[in-house]
């Protein structure tokens, strides 16, 4: 209901509170989302923006109060740069069933949906579910992520995909998400081409 309600009704920028669109044009300038290319492990990938201020009050709003109302007018944004030139197939990396259940949707399902309607050559393929509950990664260190996140997923066999595969996800941070969903992927025949996030955080300062 609440997601629903978030499209039905007008509610203010999320950043600088106007009234208007979800996002303000200005704002949304100001987010300058571009695609730049980064590697992880022996994937290539793009990040559309560094995990800011901004870029995390919008996650925030997505994710947790449901405003879906975003998702549509980021797409429109990121496909300015859409990197991938060939036909794609974007796998949207799945949130926890915890997660699921307390949302009542799957952002990065939705997201991957709203680029599929506003680009051209993407296709969308859920070949990824959660096969248990799992932590949230933010406060774990690298060790714990990597226990955390072994066989989190579980492919969904498929028929030949007519594209390469992409992950998609909201927000890089070491990477294990991202290198656990492209295992499960290729250990059950699938390959993957690259991924595709929102956005990346910075990497941490050595504590001392």
């Amino acid at each position: 209901m609440l997601v629903l309600l978030n499209i039905l009704l007008p509610a203010p920028c999320v950043l600088c509170s106007k009234t208007g669109p979800a996002i303000c044009s200005n704002c949304l300038d100001r987010l300058a989302l571009q695609a730049v290319q980064i590697e992880l492990g022996n994937l290539t990938g793009f990040r559309f923006s560094q995990y800011d201020e901004d870029s995390s009050i919008i996650v925030r709003a997505i994710k947790e109060a449901g405003f879906t109302a975003l998702l549509p007018l980021l797409a429109k944004t990121m496909l300015l740069s859409w990197p991938f030139q060939d036909d794609v197939v974007l796998v949207p990396i799945p949130s926890s069933k915890a997660n699921y259940r307390k949302r009542g949707f799957s952002h990065t399902d939705l997201f991957a949906k709203a680029l599929k309607k506003y680009g051209t050559g993407i296709t969308v393929a859920n070949l990824l579910i959660s096969s248990r509950d799992r932590l949230d990664q933010v406060n774990l260190d690298p060790r714990q992520r990597l226990e955390n996140l072994n066989e989190a997923f579980r492919a969904v066999s498929s028929k030949t995909l007519k594209g390469r595969a992409i992950l998609l996800d909201d927000v890089l941070t070491t990477g294990a998400t991202m290198l656990e969903a492209s295992r499960c992927l290729v250990q059950s025949g699938i390959e993957v081409a690259g991924f595709c996030v929102l956005a990346q955080t910075r990497p941490r300062k050595p504590t001392k």
